[in-house]
C-alpha cells in the first residue's frame, strides 16, 4: 500500500493544475478532465487514510520513532536548511491545523518552529519538528489524555504503530501539510464541534456576552431594562435576530419596544430551556439566566473537551451500533446508512451515575424477572416495605432466603425489624406492568452489570431532566427499540416478537450479530441542522478534562452599569452592549 501511495501521489500532484489553455477551452472535454482529477483525489484521499489507519495496529510500536525516523533517512535533514523550506511551511501549516481541533498549536512546538526561521540546518529544531508532527498525530488519533483517567470506561484507539513510515509517507507524497487529518474522528458531529468552535471564537474576539444582572424572575409581557441584556445575550449565540440598523428615528419608542418581553423573547427563552434540559416555560429565572451567564470562554473550553472525548472513540464508528449520550437523556441507533431513530432515556442519578462503557449487545430478554441488587433491595425496597408490608405483593415481589434461595412467605415478615446492614434476602419481581424494567431489557455484558431497559414509570420520560435511575438506562418506547434489533440481528420476526412479548412469559432472544454499545459522555453535541447545543454537566465531569487540556482562559467579566432614565453606560457610551 505505502509503495503504491509513494508511487501514485507525485504524479497526482504534478497533475493538480490543468494543462495550459484547457482553463478556458469550452466543452466537454474540460469538464470530463476536471471530474476525472477530482474522482482521483477523492481515491487517493480514501487511500492516504486507510494507510494512515494501517500505521495503528499490526506491529511493535517503535521505541523511538524519532531516532527511527532518521535512521531510515541516514540522518538527512528534512526541515531546516534552505533545501527544505517547503517541507518547513508545509509542518507548519500542519501544525496550526492543531487549533482546528481544539489543540494548542504551541504544545508541538509551533511557536518555536515559526519563531526560529529556516535558517541553516540544525539537529534540535530537527527533532522538535519530527516530534511536534508525532505527537499532534498521536493526539488526534488516540486523543491528548486517557480516558479512563477522566470518567470513562473504555481505553482510547490504539496509537500509531509505526509514526516514522507513516511520516515518511507523508513527506514522499507531499501531504504533510494536511496529513494529519485523516487521523482525526470522521465522525458528522465531530465536524460540527470543530465547525462551532470557530464560531465561538469569532463570537470570543467580538467580546463575548455581557452576563445579565440578578433580579426577579422576567416573564413575557414584562417591561425591565434587563430585558436588553437578555436580548442582547440572545443575539449574541445567534438564538435571536439581531437588532436593526440604524436604529429606528423614534428611539425612545425602539427602546421602549426593546425593554419589553415579547413573543419573540419568550420563544427564544424557550429553545435555551429545552435544550438545556430546564422546564421551558419561557420565564428567565434564576436557573435560566445562571445559564445565559456562562462566559464564551467556557463554552469554547467545553467544546475542546468534547472534540477530545469524540477522540476517545474509533475513527471509523461501528455500524449497526447504539449510542447513548448521557448528559443528554438520549440514545441513537445507527445502520449502515446513519442514524436510524432517536429516543429518550432516563440515566443514572448522579449518586448513581451511569457508566461511560462500551460492550456488544448479545441478547435481549422479553418479560424479564427483576433480580433486584442487593445494594438497590437495602437503599430502596427495604424502607418502602417498612412503610407499606403490602407492597411486596402488590409489585409482584417473590421473597427469598439469601442463603438457601427457598422461597419466603413475605406475610410473615416484620419489615420492621429486618437490618439493613445484613438483609437475609433476595427480591425478585414478576414480571408484569409493574415490574422495573417493563417488558424487555437488553443485555451487553460489562462490569457494571449495566443494561437497556423498559420501565414502568413511563410518566418519568416527561420531565426535562433526567437522572433518576440507579445506573441502568430507561428507554422511552423499549418496544420500538426491541423491533429495531430484532429486524436487525436475530431470527424473530416482528409477529413472533410481539406473540412472545403477549404471553407475558419471560423469552430470551438470542442476536446472531453483535451490536455495538456505547455509553458516552458529551455536553457539546451537534444539533442536526450544523450548529451545537450545551447541556447540563450532571455528573462534574466538565471542569476535570477542560483542566487538563488548558483550563478556561482567565476574562474580565464587564461591570459597567445602565443609567435606565438615559440608557447611558457607566464609562459614557450608549452602546448598551447592543450593537445600537
Amino acid at each position: 500500500m505505502v509503495a503504491i501511495l509513494q508511487a501514485l501521489v507525485p504524479c497526482y500532484c504534478q497533475s493538480a493544475a490543468l494543462p495550459t489553455g484547457l482553463e478556458t477551452r469550452p466543452g466537454d472535454a474540460h469538464t470530463l478532465f476536471k471530474e476525472k482529477l477530482n474522482k482521483l483525489g477523492s481515491v487517493l484521499n480514501t487511500l492516504f487514510a486507510i494507510a494512515m489507519s494501517l500505521q495503528l495496529a499490526g506491529t511493535p510500536i517503535e521505541a523511538d520513532p524519532v531516532e527511527a525516523f532518521y535512521a531510515a533517512r541516514a540522518g538527512a535533514p528534512v526541515w531546516t536548511g534552505d533545501a527544505n523550506r517547503e517541507n518547513r511551511a508545509d509542518l507548519l501549516a500542519a501544525l496550526a491545523s492543531a487549533s482546528h481541533h481544539g489543540l494548542d498549536p504551541a504544545d508541538y512546538g509551533y511557536d518555536a518552529l515559526l519563531v526560529a526561521g529556516p535558517g541553516e540546518v540544525d539537529p534540535a529544531l530537527e527533532r522538535l519538528a519530527t516530534e511536534g508532527w508525532m505527537s499532534l498525530a498521536d493526539d488526534l488519533a488516540t486523543g491528548r489524555v486517557h480516558p479512563r483517567d477522566y470518567g470513562a470506561e473504555f481505553d482510547a484507539p490504539e496509537p500509531l504503530a509505526n509514526p516514522a513510515d507513516a511520516l515518511a509517507l507523508m513527506i514522499a507524497a507531499g501531504e504533510v501539510a494536511t496529513s494529519l487529518e485523516a487521523l482525526a474522528p470522521r465522525r458528522p458531529d465531530y465536524r460540527a464541534l470543530q465547525a462551532a468552535l470557530q464560531r465561538y471564537r469569532e463570537i470570543a474576539k467580538q467580546g463575548g456576552w455581557r452576563a445579565i444582572e440578578a433580579g426577579p424572575a422576567l416573564h413575557p409581557g414584562d417591561r425591565d431594562v434587563r430585558v436588553l441584556y437578555l436580548r442582547d445575550r440572545l443575539q449574541a449565540e445567534g438564538l435571536m435576530p439581531a437588532l436593526p440598523w440604524p436604529v429606528p428615528e423614534a428611539f425612545p419608542d425602539f427602546i421602549d419596544a426593546m425593554m419589553t418581553y415579547d413573543e419573540a423573547v419568550e420563544a427564544a427563552v424557550m429553545d435555551v430551556q429545552r435544550s438545556g434540559h430546564m422546564e421551558a416555560d419561557g420565564v428567565a429565572g434564576a436557573d435560566t439566566i445562571e445559564w445565559l451567564n456562562i462566559p464564551v470562554e467556557h463554552r469554547i473550553a467545553q467544546i475542546e473537551a468534547n472534540l477530545e472525548r469524540l477522540r476517545w472513540l474509533p475513527r471509523e464508528p461501528a455500524s449497526p451500533r447504539v449510542e447513548v449520550n448521557l448528559p443528554d437523556y438520549r440514545l441513537a441507533v445507527y445502520g449502515d446508512a446513519g442514524l436510524v431513530r432517536s429516543y429518550d432515556v432516563i440515566v443514572g442519578r448522579p449518586s448513581r451515575p451511569s457508566p461511560q462503557l462500551h460492550a456488544q449487545m448479545r441478547y435481549m430478554i422479553l418479560n424479564p424477572w427483576w433480580e433486584t441488587p442487593h445494594r438497590l433491595a437495602v437503599l430502596d425496597e427495604l424502607p418502602l416495605f417498612r412503610r407499606d408490608p403490602e407492597a411486596v405483593e402488590r409489585l409482584g415481589f417473590v421473597v427469598l432466603n439469601r442463603e438457601t434461595g427457598e422461597a419466603v412467605d413475605a406475610s410473615e415478615i416484620d419489615w420492621t425489624t429486618v437490618s439493613a446492614r445484613d438483609f437475609p434476602y433476595r427480591l425478585r419481581q414478576r414480571p408484569g406492568p409493574l415490574n422495573a424494567l417493563g417488558v424487555v431489557k437488553f443485555i451487553f455484558p460489562n462490569p457494571f452489570s449495566t443494561f437497556l431497559h423498559d420501565t414502568s414509570a413511563r410518566a418519568l420520560f416527561n420531565r426535562p431532566s433526567r437522572a433518576f435511575s440507579s445506573g441502568c438506562v430507561r428507554v422511552r418506547d423499549a418496544v420500538a427499540l426491541a423491533e429495531w434489533v430484532a429486524a436487525l440481528a436475530s431470527d424473530t420476526d416482528n409477529e413472533r416478537l410481539h406473540d412472545a412479548l403477549d404471553s407475558g412469559a419471560e423469552t430470551r432472544i438470542d442476536l446472531n450479530r453483535p451490536i455495538d454499545v456505547r455509553f458516552l459522555y458529551l455536553t457539546a453535541v451537534a444539533d442536526g441542522a450544523g450548529g451545537v447545543r450545551f447541556v447540563p454537566d450532571v455528573y462534574g465531569l466538565d471542569e476535570r478534562l477542560i483542566e487538563a487540556l488548558g483550563g478556561v482562559p482567565e476574562t474580565e467579566s464587564p461591570d459597567d452599569e445602565v443609567d435606565t432614565d438615559g440608557f447611558i453606560l457607566a464609562d459614557g457610551s450608549s452602546e448598551c452592549g447592543l450593537g445600537l
